[in-house]
C-alpha cells in the first residue's frame, strides 16, 4: 500500500467535507458585515485535529471569492512564529491580497493612489529591521507624489511619535538618515493602513489568524492581546479548547466550535483522498471487509486527523492486504500504529497505562476527561511525562483543577476500544 495520498495535515479545500450548518452560519455572518464598518472578532473553537483550519480556511475562501473587488481575505498561520515574524507576514498578504482587489474593482481615486503608496510603505517597513531616508525617497518617487496627495504612512506614524530619526554613516551614501522598525512600529503601521483601507475603500478585511494558541509565546494572553489589537476588520480566531481561558472569551463577538466527524463524513473524507490514490488501494479500500475495519476505526475516533494518522500507519504495515487482513487489529500493531501517530515520542509502558486509564475515567465531553479520574488511575510521575510529551493536559492551563484534555490516538490501546475492533466485545 502506498501512504501519501492520506495527507492528514493537508488543509486544501478540496478535500473539505461536511460542516454543512456550521459552514453556513459562519457564511452568513461575514455576509452580515459587508454591510458594516468596524472590528468583530469570531473565535473558532474545537479540540485538536478537528478540523478547524481547513473548516476556517475554505469559508474565508469561500467568502472572498464570492465578493472579488469587495473582501480582502488574508490567512496568517501563526503556528511556532513569533510576534515581528507574524506582523511581517501579515503585512506581505494584506498587501498583496488589497492590491489585488483593487485591481479588480479598478477604483483610481486619490485614496486609492494613496493607499496603494501606504501600502508600499509598509512593506518597505516589514523587510528589515531599519530604513533608511533614501529607501523611503524611492517609494515616494515611485508613487510620482505631488503636493496635492495626502501625507505618506511613515509621515503619520512619525507626527504620532512612534518612531525618531537617527542619524548614521554608511560606506556607500556617507551621512543618512534612518529608523529602527521594532514590533510595535509594524503594529501601529499595520493597524493604521486597515483603518484607511475602510475609510478610502469599500473592501472589508477578513483576517484568519490560524493557531493563534501555538504563537510562539511566553504570555499567550499577551500573543491574543496583540492580536485583538489590530482593528478595523473582521477577525478570524482560531483556537484550540484548551486555550479557551475566560479572558479570551470575552473578547469575542461570536463563538463557533468546530465539532468531531461523524462516521460517514469521515468516509467522505478519506473518498475525496482515495481520488488521487493508486488503483492497487482504490481496490483494497472497495472490499467490505476494510471497510468493516475503517467503520471500526470511525467508532473509535471523530478526528480526521486522527484517523488519517492510523490509516498512514495501517498502510505502512499492509494491514489491509490478503496476507494481513485476518491480524490488521492485532495488540501489537495497534501499539505502533498508537506510538506512530504520537510521533513515537512515548515510551509504550506509558501509552498503555494511560489509555487503559481512560476505560475507568469519566468523559466529561468528547476527547476531555475528569481530573479528579486521571489523578486517582495514573501515577504523578506518568501524568508529568504525559504532559511533557503532549499527551495530555489542563483544559485550562491556569486552573489547577480543570479536566484533562488527552491525546485522541491513544483510543485505539483503550482495552475496551481494542476488544471491540476484534469483535469480542
Amino acid at each position: 500500500m502506498t501512504v501519501t495520498w492520506f495527507e492528514p495535515t493537508s488543509v486544501e479545500a478540496r478535500y473539505f467535507v461536511n460542516r454543512t450548518e456550521l459552514r453556513a452560519q459562519l457564511l452568513g455572518v461575514l455576509e452580515e458585515r459587508l454591510a458594516r464598518s468596524g472590528t468583530y472578532t469570531i473565535g473558532v473553537t474545537g479540540l485538536r485535529g478537528v478540523g478547524k483550519s481547513i473548516f476556517s480556511r475554505w469559508c474565508l475562501d469561500a467568502f472572498a471569492k464570492a465578493h472579488r473587488g469587495r473582501v480582502v481575505g488574508v490567512h496568517v498561520d501563526l503556528r511556532m512564529v513569533g510576534l515581528t515574524e507574524f506582523l511581517r507576514e501579515f503585512v506581505h498578504r494584506l498587501s498583496v491580497a488589497t492590491r489585488a482587489e483593487l485591481d479588480i474593482a479598478k477604483v483610481a481615486t486619490d485614496d486609492v493612489r494613496t493607499l496603494r503608496r501606504w501600502l508600499d510603505e509598509l512593506q518597505l517597513l516589514a523587510r528589515s529591521e531599519t530604513v533608511t531616508e533614501s529607501e523611503l525617497n524611492a517609494v515616494t518617487r515611485q508613487h510620482s507624489v505631488t503636493a496635492g496627495f495626502k501625507t505618506g504612512l511613515v509621515d503619520v506614524l512619525e507626527v504620532n511619535n512612534s518612531f525618531t530619526w537617527q542619524q548614521a554613516t554608511t560606506a556607500t551614501q556617507g551621512t543618512t538618515r534612518l529608523f529602527r522598525v521594532t514590533a510595535d512600529l509594524l503594529h501601529r503601521g499595520l493597524r493604521e493602513v486597515l483603518e484607511h483601507i475602510t475609510t478610502w475603500t469599500q473592501l472589508l478585511v477578513v483576517v484568519l489568524f490560524d493557531d493563534l494558541d501555538q504563537m510562539r509565546a511566553d504570555d499567550l494572553k499577551l500573543a491574543v492581546r496583540n492580536v485583538l489589537d489590530i482593528t478595523h476588520c473582521v477577525r478570524l480566531v482560531h483556537l484550540r479548547r484548551e486555550a479557551l481561558l475566560d479572558d479570551i472569551v470575552r473578547e469575542m463577538d461570536l463563538s463557533l466550535e468546530v465539532p468531531p466527524l461523524d462516521c460517514k463524513a469521515l468516509w467522505e473524507m478519506i473518498d475525496k483522498r482515495l481520488e488521487s490514490a493508486p488503483a492497487f488501494d482504490r481496490s483494497l479500500y472497495a472490499r467490505e471487509a476494510v471497510h468493516d475495519a475503517v467503520n471500526a476505526l470511525c467508532s473509535a475516533t471523530g478526528s480526521p486527523l486522527v484517523l488519517l494518522r492510523w490509516l498512514t500507519t495501517f498502510a505502512l504495515e499492509n494491514a489491509f492486504t490478503d496476507g494481513e487482513m485476518t491480524r490488521w487489529h492485532a495488540l501489537d500493531r495497534l501499539e505502533r500504529v498508537v506510538r506512530s501517530a504520537t510521533n513515537n515520542a512515548a515510551r509504550p509502558a506509558l501509552l498503555k497505562s494511560l489509555a487503559a486509564a481512560l476505560d475507568s475515567v469519566t468523559e466529561v465531553e468528547p476527547g476531555v476527561f475528569d481530573a479528579e479520574g486521571i489523578e486517582k488511575m495514573l501515577r504523578d510521575k506518568d501524568r508529568k511525562e504525559a504532559t511533557r510529551l503532549g499527551l495530555l493536559g489542563r483544559v485550562d492551563q491556569n486552573d489547577a483543577d480543570a479536566d484533562y484534555w488527552v491525546h485522541g490516538a491513544l483510543a485505539l490501546l483503550r482495552p475496551t476500544v481494542a476488544k471491540a475492533l476484534r469483535g469480542e466485545a
